[in-house]
């Protein structure tokens, strides 16, 4: 048998996918979709989970930053990782006697991105600025459709986030500005909860599991994604948008922001390049608007790119967790399955030497 090379090597096309959370909480293990993982691996293909900066301190050019970065890794660097671990793998005891498994390569050429939530927010920075660009987009109700809205802007003072109550800024000032530059930078912010015999059995324990929300609560959520506190950008926002109702509105043509902010905002850098985007969006979302995703198809739609929007009517941020969402979206060629198949499909062609 000829030896092995990392040239002869098969080549398997990839998936990274982005974790929610608001930008703030999480890391690589945390709500990863199930029926998006598996359905993955079963049709061949790898599954990479991704971690990024998070805010704060750092903030959305950080987390640009990552995501450049990553795919610089999974072009140039990965697959010699990749190799090294299995060619030891290979020699540990007992391996040897088992049945031989060829080694494989990730394709390079055949990588594409999806995110929920916030998730989508850096799937869509991959999209618009990594080199090279994945080949296609899934995006989980993402944030970053269109940052120039109330819900990101404007104070509450009622009920607005999935039912929950507000929140008392005074319990989190070390997340608030400027006490929040110095907190350590991190990339890894485990989902934690309070035990059963606490006196808040079951809720977070992980403060950074309340930051987002708190943000969009105070209408300062763009503040800490742009780290434009001093002014603050929210605010010259609010003064310059809200004279007049932007429930109907579209993305702007002309941004309202810095030119040097531009690259975070996803609806600022949409062009012919994109690559063909799936997006999923409950109707009753209430913790990123259904408003973003239909943003994200106007716009690509006139830009040229591919794109299908599936609403789900009637559920909720996060619906595809839910106890039955399986049973309920993941029946044969449901919506679970066109997702996979989108991807698949421009993967296995877009691996086509």
């Amino acid at each position: 048998m000829d030896e092995e090379t990392p040239e002869s090597a098969p080549r398997v096309p990839a998936l990274v996918y982005f974790h929610g959370g608001g930008m703030t909480v999480g890391n690589r293990a945390s709500w990863q979709p199930a029926w998006l993982r598996d359905r993955v691996i079963e049709n061949g293909l790898i599954f990479i989970s991704a971690e990024y900066t998070l805010v704060p301190p750092s903030n959305g050019h950080h987390v640009l930053a990552d995501v450049k970065a990553l795919f610089h890794f999974v072009h140039h660097e990965v697959n010699r990782l990749l190799w090294d671990k299995q060619s030891q793998a290979h020699g540990e005891p007992g391996v040897a006697r088992r049945a031989h498994r060829p080694k494989l390569q990730l394709d390079p050429k055949s990588v594409a991105v999806a995110g929920s939530s916030a998730g989508g927010l850096c799937a869509y920075l991959a999209a618009a600025h990594a080199s090279p660009r994945p080949k296609a987009v899934l995006s989980l109700y993402g944030m970053g459709g269109d940052f120039m809205t109330p819900h990101y802007l404007s104070p509450k003072t009622d009920v607005f986030f999935r039912g929950r109550e507000l929140l008392d800024p005074s319990l989190f000032s070390e997340y608030l500005y400027p006490r929040c530059l110095a907190l350590e930078a991190t990339a890894d912010s485990p989902l934690t909860y309070h035990s059963a015999n606490s006196a808040t059995p079951g809720l977070p324990s992980n403060p950074r599991m309340y930051v987002a929300r708190l943000y969009l609560q105070m209408g300062t959520y763009l503040d800490y994604y742009t780290g434009c506190h001093d002014p603050s950008i929210s605010m010259t926002l609010r003064n310059t948008l809200f004279g007049h109702d932007r429930s109907q509105s579209t993305p702007h043509l002309h941004p309202p922001i810095p030119e040097d902010q531009c690259p975070i905002f996803p609806q600022y850098s949409i062009n012919t390049a994109w690559p063909p985007t799936f997006l999923i969006h409950g109707t009753a979302d209430t913790a990123v608007h259904v408003h973003e995703s239909l943003c994200m198809e106007s716009a690509l739609r006139s830009a040229g790119v591919q794109v299908t929007l599936r609403r789900v009517e009637g559920e909720e941020h996060s619906f595809d967790y839910s106890p039955g969402a399986e049973q309920k979206y993941g029946q044969i060629g449901g919506l679970f399955d066109e997702a996979v198949e989108f991807l698949v499909r421009h993967l296995r062609s877009a691996g086509v030497h």
